[in-house]
């Protein structure tokens, strides 16, 4: 398949929600882009190209990150009774979510150097 196409392909793909989607988007078959989805060196592109976008995304919400949280401050300082307490429960469910990460990371991180370091079994045995 040419560059282009693959372009279209990768493209419709980042663009679209699913597989199906993609296909219509840019005209080429579902089953043969499920194929090529398959390939690693285009699973790779792909791959890459979503890091970027959801990279991009992460960035611009870090930039916003100081003002949403001066925004919810003040509802829970100034806001009337309901709204104060959902802002109380909103940093509070986001302090445990950041509490429950950063206790995993480090835990997951040991066990992905562990996983690294073993032999699984393949079909048919060990390798």
């Amino acid at each position: 398949m040419g560059s282009a196409k693959r372009e279209t392909i990768l493209a419709a793909l980042l663009t679209s929600p699913t597989v199906l989607d993609a296909s219509r988007a840019c005209g080429v078959p579902r089953r043969t882009i499920t194929r090529w989805l398959s390939r690693p060196d285009f699973k790779a592109e792909f791959d890459a190209a979503r890091g970027q976008i959801v990279q991009s995304a992460w960035a611009g919400l870090n930039e916003r990150l100081g003002e949403a949280i001066s925004v919810v401050g003040k509802l829970m300082q100034d806001g009337p009774p309901y709204v104060r307490l959902q802002a109380a429960r909103t940093v509070l469910e986001f302090a445990l979510r950041a509490e429950e990460v950063h206790n995993i990371t480090p835990r997951l991180e040991a066990l992905e150097q562990a996983q690294n370091g073993f032999d699984w079994p393949v079909k048919g045995g060990f390798r």
